[in-house]
């Protein structure tokens, strides 16, 4: 027993309903000639349509009788040119629905989007913006195969879809999806260059980016239509404060930069070696100043340890109190030695202060040159 595939079965069929079709059609036309030869017994009936030996009424149904066949015999053409047709060259989608949607009138196709648009608003009203989105693509989608022939036409066609766009793109801004808003609003703005909402929409986009320049041109567009539009005014308003704390915090940015490179500067001398306070505080056993230091520090302390009245305690090691007069005097010369050893260091240390200072004035150009490349950048950027 042999089988065929499912396409040459239904192809099957449709021939047998052309055959069938035909058959019929054969039958009417032969029983239309016996009757035509027959004399007629029901003009009397109808004298308004017979004329002497005329019965005009008999032609008038004969004419409705080809129009239904030359209908039927369409339809069928067309189911035939469907089931014949040869998929497209890489692709397997099944394009019935599209083809219903073509062959639609004008006016259909208005009347099912405007219907897709009403229910777009019933679930944008409960807040179920995804939906909502669904009903709009929908409703759009009626005018992807839409050709208007009048002027008219092209006017319905136009205010049914500059609502969807606007519509689709007011739930991707609850959505947050600012590429989709601007591309809609873009669409809009195509058919309806004095679109508010269209400017609105791209504006509110713009800010949410950070694009001040741009949501500033999209509002001052949407404002110059409509100076009173409250949102319009509001969303100004916004756009300036958030201009006004975006310039503050550049200023602190930089004021942190250039405070940070002064902070961070070492006190290097003229000849590479590390300055004197800086030197006493990183490496205390330096001989340039940490035995010096810590000399003097143990000397004052042997000296507080002696007794408020002038009387050694058990520390000092005797009672005739010659020892605490030696520590004195030891601390007197280390005293006169820092001071000789000062005064011979004055020009060291002023060498090395411009030196700090030529390096803090340099940190300081550097960082003034990278926040001017940062903001340039950050120009580009927001411009792009």
């Amino acid at each position: 027993m042999c089988s065929t595939s499912r396409e040459a079965f239904e192809l099957a069929q449709e021939f047998c309903k052309a055959f069938d079709l035909k058959e019929n059609i054969a039958k009417a036309k032969a029983e239309r000639s016996q009757r035509d030869s027959k004399p007629s017994t029901s003009n009397s009936n109808d004298d308004s349509r017979q004329v002497t030996q005329i019965n005009y009424g008999k032609h008038e149904d004969t004419v409705k009788e080809l129009e239904q066949q030359e209908k039927e015999e369409t339809r069928i053409r067309k189911q035939l040119e469907a089931a014949n047709r040869p998929p497209s060259q890489g692709c397997s989608h099944d394009h019935q629905k599209e083809w219903a949607i073509y062959e639609k009138t004008t006016d259909e196709k208005v009347a099912g989007a405007d219907r897709f648009r009403e229910e777009g608003n019933d679930a944008f009203r409960k807040q179920n913006f995804g939906l909502a989105a669904v009903h709009y693509r929908k409703a759009l989608l009626q005018f992807d195969y839409t050709i208007p022939e009048t002027p008219a036409e092209e006017k319905k066609v136009d205010t049914v879809k500059i609502a969807c766009l606007l519509n689709l793109a007011a739930c991707k801004c609850q959505q947050e999806d600012w590429d989709e808003v601007l591309t809609h609003c873009r669409l809009a703005l195509e058919i309806d260059p004095r679109s508010v909402k269209a400017y609105y929409r791209s504006g509110l986009a713009h800010l949410a980016r950070d694009q001040f320049d741009l949501a500033r041109d999209m509002l001052t567009s949407a404002y110059d239509i409509e100076p009173k539009n409250p949102q319009v005014i509001e969303t100004l308003k916004s756009l300036k404060k958030k201009m006004a704390n975006y310039k503050s915090r550049q200023r602190e940015v930089f004021t942190t930069m250039v405070s940070g490179a002064d902070d961070g500067k070492a006190d290097v001398t003229s000849d590479g070696t590390v300055g004197e306070g800086t030197a006493a505080q990183a490496n205390p056993s330096d001989p340039a100043g940490g035995p010096l230091v810590n000399a003097t520090t143990s000397e004052d302390t042997a000296v507080q340890s002696s007794s408020a009245d002038g009387k050694p305690t058990a520390e000092d090691g005797g009672a005739d109190g010659s020892k605490p007069n030696e520590l004195r005097q030891r601390g007197v010369r280390h005293e006169k030695a820092r001071e000789a050893e000062s005064g011979e260091s004055d020009d060291e240390v002023l060498l090395a202060r411009q030196a700090s200072m030529k390096r803090a004035s340099h940190a300081i150009l550097c960082a003034a040159v990278c926040l001017a490349l940062i903001a340039l950048v950050g120009a580009a950027v927001l411009g792009s």
